[in-house]
């Protein structure tokens, strides 16, 4: 209707819708901004959470009520808050992601695939290793010992699994 007409009014249409979606993309990019802070906040509070954990843990299991049943239950619930945090941070990422619509840098996917491979460290956690990783690594451990060249190799992933499963983390904050 307005097109052969009234053409600056059609101008002036396009230019308001121009500017909307301009304060669109911004309002979206402020929201996905807050996402990824909130994300990384989360990412870095992860750590400094278990610790406050492990040292409630270790405080009121040094009473004389110190049994092995909550022991247990004190290491599952500082995995799980563990996982509950990083599993909020990740979301928030994606939540930023969806947002953002951009692609991601190079140092950006890097710090993701890093992030990702660090999930797997969770497998060595103590009552995740104790319960589950430990039996199975030590089953294929045994039936694979015998075979030659491969049992060495066997072997060899083993030691470093039980490895990284004690020392790991207590050097690497996770």
């Amino acid at each position: 209707i307005c097109v052969g007409f009234n053409t600056a009014g059609a101008v002036e249409k396009e230019e308001e819708s121009e500017e909307e979606s301009g304060e669109e993309r911004h309002r979206r990019l402020v929201a996905s901004q807050r996402w990824l802070v909130l994300s990384e906040v989360l990412y870095f509070a992860r750590p400094v959470v278990d610790t406050l954990l492990s040292r409630q843990s270790m405080h009121l299991n040094s009473g004389a009520t110190r049994t092995i049943v909550t022991q247990l239950q004190r290491r599952w619930q500082r995995l799980m808050v563990s996982v509950i945090v990083d599993l909020l941070s990740l979301w928030c990422w994606f939540k930023a992601m969806q947002l953002r619509k951009e692609k991601l840098t190079q140092a950006e996917r890097d710090e993701r695939e890093r992030r990702k491979l660090m999930y797997a460290c969770y497998l060595l956690r103590a009552p995740l290793w104790d319960a589950a990783v430990k039996p199975v690594a030590s089953t294929v451990h045994s039936a694979l010992a015998p075979v030659p060249l491969v049992g060495g190799m066997a072997s060899y992933a083993f030691m470093m699994l039980e490895y990284m499963q004690k020392h790991h983390f207590y050097t690497s904050g996770s």
